[in-house]
């Protein structure tokens, strides 16, 4: 099956479709300890989660640009990841 998205794309599409589902499941039984998405935007002003956030964007910016850059060469110079490719 030939995948539209590649693996950036889906695991970027795991992670954003995944985190709410996860954060509620893991905080089941400590409902007021989660933060609404309404006071997200204070919430991540006053704790300074704004550095936090913006290095994870840099992150897959930055594998985004490595991906782009090293999927082509992969079949020129051979190597062992054709053996995780197929047991994925």
């Amino acid at each position: 099956m030939n995948w539209p998205i590649g693996p950036y794309g889906t695991s970027m599409g795991a992670l954003l479709l995944m985190t709410l589902p996860i954060h509620w499941f893991l905080t089941r039984d400590e409902p007021e300890s989660r933060v609404g998405l309404r006071d997200l935007p204070r919430e991540i002003r006053e704790k300074g989660y704004g550095w936090h956030i913006a290095l994870y964007l840099l992150m897959f910016l930055y594998k985004a640009l490595i991906d782009h850059h090293n999927e082509p060469m992969k079949a020129r110079v051979g190597g062992f990841t054709h053996w995780f490719w197929s047991i994925e």
